[in-house]
């Protein structure tokens, strides 16, 4: 068998030594945003919706619902940074910016969020709302509700309608949304005037009972759990 020298022991040290330098570099030089942590939920096919309204019968009338092939989500998108929130919606069948408005659900510890996209006079632009808690005596009898907002703005935020790569984009700094520790998310897409087609994400199994209630995906901490 043969025995291995002191030279070889040297060559050892000297390439475990190599290794932790190279692996030490890497920790240093690796982004924050790395540690973000993510999540990504697909939505079924085929589901975009134009909606008519007939006030007859009454007292609540009659809605009609026609598939639509124009903003059918397909997949939503979430990233949780140290200094940001990314929520992300596929759509297939996007058409135009200016007929494209999207509104993103950012539910956190102790608040829920909307924050709409839209294109509007050559600008794609981002507000957003704290969500008022609908009580269910307060839904009407036809079931729907109403509550009065004051959107804002919040510096940092961007807003993005990919037509041509059918995916909209918003990106919300943490502080504007109270620095949560996790985020839960949810979308819905309208595109067109008058009759337009919408569609929200909404994965087989979700709970349509509940008008009240955003649709949101799991718990996206920022960064490894703690």
């Amino acid at each position: 068998m043969p025995r291995r020298s002191v030279t070889d022991d040297v060559r050892v040290r000297r390439r475990l030594g190599s290794l932790t330098t190279l692996f030490l570099t890497l920790l240093l030089v690796v982004p924050a945003s790395a540690w973000a942590d993510s999540w990504t939920g697909p939505d079924p096919a085929g589901d975009a919706t134009v909606y008519s309204f007939d006030p007859q019968p009454e007292p609540c009338g009659t809605v009609t619902r026609t598939p639509s092939t124009e903003g059918d989500v397909r997949r939503l998108r979430v990233r949780h940074t140290p200094d940001l929130v990314v929520v992300s919606v596929d759509v297939t069948g996007l058409v135009n910016r200016y007929r494209t408005s999207t509104m993103f659900d950012v539910v956190t510890p102790d608040r829920e969020w909307t924050v709409d996209v839209s294109h509007y006079q050559g600008r794609t632009e981002v507000d957003y709302f704290r969500t008022p808690r609908i009580r269910q005596d307060q839904v009407g009898e036809c079931g729907s509700y109403a509550y009065a907002v004051r959107p804002r703005t919040c510096r940092g935020a961007v807003g993005t309608i990919d037509v041509r790569g059918g995916r909209i984009t918003v990106s919300v700094p943490r502080r504007c949304l109270g620095t949560p520790r996790w985020v839960r998310a949810g979308a819905s897409v309208y595109c067109g005037r008058g009759h337009g087609s919408s569609d929200g994400w909404r994965p087989a199994g979700a709970d349509d009972g509940d008008v009240t209630t955003a649709v949101v995906g799991r718990r996206v901490y920022a960064g490894a759990r703690r």
